[in-house]
């Protein structure tokens, strides 16, 4: 596994707990609209940084897709 997939599982399970928090923060003030005014600022800290997290991932997963682009490529040339 490299750096870049050890990263991605780990930014990955971040998201999944950010997202348990959300839910919990949710259900304990029973506001689940993030439109209305009373919805905690806790939850919407944690969405913001659940979505940067993900575009985080999404980059990452572009990067090792060109990668891999990249290495079957040169392994074409030198074929």
């Amino acid at each position: 596994m490299t750096q870049i997939e050890t990263l991605i599982a780990n930014l990955t399970r971040s998201v999944k707990l950010l997202s348990s928090d959300i839910d919990s923060e949710e259900t304990r003030v029973r506001i689940r609209d993030v439109s209305d005014p009373a919805y905690p600022i806790l939850a919407q800290h944690l969405r913001s940084r659940r979505a940067n997290l993900s575009m985080t991932i999404a980059a990452l997963q572009a990067r090792l897709q060109a990668r891999a682009s990249e290495d079957q490529y040169s392994e074409s040339l030198a074929g």
